[in-house]
């Protein structure tokens, strides 16, 4: 350790700036040119917003199925057009309370946890990948019922994927906390089942379960566009 600070520090003296470097446990070291070294401060990434997610669930699953495959007004019907079923659709779920409750269906949200997930150390971020299913010129995430929760159904194409920068330290501290509140709406289609929903997603937050923190909140470009 001190023969490797040695030689960096010579080398700090001819550029005369500071510079950083790794440490063999993975800590990052900060070389002044007084010749003093510290360890870098960890960055603390802060929630976003001011709701806490805390042990959040979402809406109950079971739930939300039963009343998809009873609702016919989620489905395209012979007599109209795409176009017409687009129209009609966003003006139902708009409008339309999910039964016993106060939010509409345009609302549904579902607590889920990161499908496809990997670190990359080398840039030091998650990237989480989510699948679609294409039809009729709008998109759908199909959801599977596993137990009490919705997870995400993997399909060969990708509909984003998404990055969370995170340093490497905080990534193992929260890896496994990390989940999903998927907002959009339900819809019918090709793929039912009584364990599958078709969603179109509006919005998502990337949080951690256990403290609440939001770490990333994106808004879903129209997946479900009119024209």
């Amino acid at each position: 350790m001190k023969k490797l600070l040695l030689i960096l520090f010579l080398s700090v003296l001819a550029f005369g700036q500071n510079q950083t470097a790794m440490t063999s446990d993975g800590k990052k070291v900060i070389l002044k040119t007084d010749k003093t070294w510290e360890y870098e401060k960890e960055e603390i990434i802060k929630p976003l917003i001011t709701k806490s997610y805390q042990n959040f669930v979402g809406d109950e699953c079971s739930k939300v199925l039963d009343f998809v495959k009873t609702d016919r007004n989620l489905s395209k019907n012979e007599f109209e057009t795409e176009k017409q079923f687009k129209v009609r659709l966003r003006n139902y779920v708009n409008v339309t309370k999910f039964p016993n409750t106060d939010k509409t269906l345009s609302n549904i949200v579902f607590s889920i946890t990161l499908p496809d997930k990997r670190y990359d150390a080398e840039n030091q971020r998650f990237n989480i990948t989510l699948y679609k299913i294409e039809k009729d010129k709008y998109c759908t995430i199909k959801l599977s019922k596993r137990e009490t929760m919705f997870g995400f159904t993997r399909t060969d194409d990708i509909l984003k994927s998404l990055e969370l920068e995170m340093t490497a330290n905080l990534a193992k501290e929260v890896s496994s906390y990390l989940t999903i509140a998927l907002y959009g709406f339900p819809i019918q289609c090709d793929y039912r089942s009584s364990f599958s929903l078709c969603f179109v997603p509006t919005k998502y937050v990337i949080f951690n379960v256990r403290t609440g923190e939001v770490y990333k909140e994106i808004i879903e470009e129209d997946l479900f566009p009119i024209e």
